[in-house]
């Protein structure tokens, strides 16, 4: 009896340095294969970095929060991170509920490097354009899109899709949009130009900055027509570095 409690012993600590060893080199291998975050290079600043009523590499993730509330909108964090952590969380309770052992579900949950990536994905479905008070738009029902590096971290990515059945409402809501993108980050530059969003031939109008670059997508995919607004930092840029511009400096 004794020689077998020692051989579990031993059994249960062999499997725990094998999770231990596997979770260390799984995480490494994530680790390596992401670049690390640089500054800027030098060139042209934007003078805002304002859209959708937040402003990219200032705005924290309790910023667009607040921002949601006020405009009655519904965001969730949609990061692999919360993806794993939730899904985990969820299953285990489960199985607790039921009077089964979870330990495994959880093991799995300490074990993958996923779970604690930091990233922060704040996805608000079915909005309604009448709610974004940036500037006026056509009516439509959109997503909107934030991404943080972590919970702590500015803003770097934001971003507005709809898709329309009528390709022609999508090519005046690209268009009014570039007006927009172009009014706002290049006033001085020549006026973008219309153009038709033929079948699966993407059209942009983009501004590119040091810290930050602005762009107005149509995709025509037959039956559906998407047209995106997408304002961010370049990635592996930090994204503080936004908070540079040419009006305000840093």
């Amino acid at each position: 009896m004794r020689a077998r409690r020692v051989l579990i012993g031993v059994a249960v600590v062999a499997l725990a340095a094998a999770f231990v060893s596997a979770r260390w080199r799984w995480q490494s291998l994530v680790q390596s294969q992401t670049p690390a975050l640089t500054d800027a290079p030098d060139g042209p600043l934007p003078s805002t970095t304002r859209i959708f009523g937040v402003e990219v590499g200032r705005s924290r993730p309790a910023d667009v929060e607040a921002l949601a509330a006020s405009a009655g909108l519904v965001c969730q964090d949609r990061s692999m991170g919360a993806l794993v952590r939730d899904g985990v969380a969820s299953a285990a309770a489960q199985k607790k509920a039921a009077g089964e052992n979870a330990w495994l579900l959880e093991g799995y949950g300490w074990l993958n490097p996923h779970g604690r990536n930091p990233q922060v994905r704040l996805a608000c479905e079915h909005v309604d354009s009448a709610r974004l008070t940036d500037r006026q738009r056509l009516p439509f029902e959109g997503y909107l899109l934030f991404v943080f590096d972590g919970p702590d971290q500015p803003l770097r990515h934001a971003s507005l899709s709809r898709t329309y059945a009528d390709a022609t409402v999508a090519e005046a809501d690209w268009y009014n949009s570039s007006l927009a993108l172009a009014a706002t980050f290049d006033p001085q530059g020549p006026l973008p130009t219309a153009k038709s969003l033929r079948l699966m031939r993407p059209v942009s109008t983009a501004f590119a900055f040091a810290t930050l670059s602005a762009r107005v997508d149509g995709l025509n995919r037959g039956s559906r027509t998407t047209v995106t607004e997408v304002v961010e930092v370049p990635w592996p840029i930090k994204a503080s570095a936004a908070a540079m511009t040419a009006k305000t400096g840093p």
